[in-house]
């Protein structure tokens, strides 16, 4: 029997980063969102586009 899960780490997509900008938390961890709500589309693509700079360390991690 098999228990350990693997995962893959792969860079970061600009469609990653996008939901990641929309990405909403239900209060009190709304502290935590990215984005307001009602952000304005400029402001998302400024959210995903931080995301998406290499300095910044960001990445995604998919089940294998």
């Amino acid at each position: 029997m098999r228990l350990a899960i693997g995962y893959r780490v792969r860079v970061l997509t600009r469609e990653d980063a996008e939901r990641i900008a929309r990405w909403r938390y239900p209060v009190p961890y709304d502290f935590y969102d990215s984005a307001p709500a009602n952000a304005s589309p400029e402001t998302l693509a400024a959210t995903a586009a931080y995301y998406l700079r290499p300095e910044h360390g960001y990445c995604a991690v998919d089940d294998e």
